[in-house]
């Protein structure tokens, strides 16, 4: 009987420290999903940042070279528009052109003694004789008007070129621009 009391309460001994150790090692696998669950979601975080870095390098690179590309033919068509124009300062329909173009522009100028017209040295022959001029070969055609030796009115081929660029360059980004929202729209 006195051993069987001690194995009984050896019993309950062990089957107490089963339980705590049962306990314990149900905490130590509680807590070990958690550190765990805890570092995955670190690396799932780190992974999409460092993903999300490499997008925004990589879509930062594509968009220079997108606008080094752009520049490059805006450069080569308004260089390309420059050699028309040129071209067609040199044909015959040129001096027809001009003479239109300088009536029109001295019918805002009728009675007044200081006007100074400025050409390039090609276009002076295409002026009346009784005008002052100026020879400018900055200017690609075309020609401008100086009034009383200040105020400036420009009808030189080179502003047209200029007025056609800013046109095509507002165009050209608005087209990107709606490239990018159709992309942006589809991802």
């Amino acid at each position: 009987m006195v051993m069987e009391k001690g194995v009984s309460e050896d019993r309950r001994v062990l089957e107490a420290l089963n339980r705590k150790y049962a306990q314990i090692l149900d905490d130590l696998e509680v807590k070990y999903h958690e550190q765990r669950s805890e570092y995955l979601e670190g690396v799932k975080k780190r992974a999409l940042q460092d993903k999300n870095k490499l997008l925004s390098k990589t879509e930062s690179e594509i968009q220079k070279k997108i606008l080094i590309k752009k520049n490059a033919l805006f450069n080569r068509l308004k260089s390309d528009l420059k050699s028309a124009i040129v071209e067609f300062t040199e044909s015959p329909g040129y001096a027809h052109y001009f003479k239109d173009k300088l009536e029109k522009a001295l019918k805002d100028f009728e009675g007044e003694d200081d006007v100074l017209v400025g050409v390039k040295a090609f276009d002076v022959d295409l002026l009346p004789i009784n005008f002052r001029s100026h020879i400018d070969d900055t200017i690609i055609g075309g020609f401008y008007l100086v009034r009383n030796g200040r105020v400036k009115y420009d009808y030189t081929l080179n502003s047209e070129l200029e007025h056609i660029m800013d046109d095509l360059g507002w165009q050209v980004n608005a087209l990107f621009e709606d490239d990018e929202e159709i992309q942006n729209e589809s991802e």
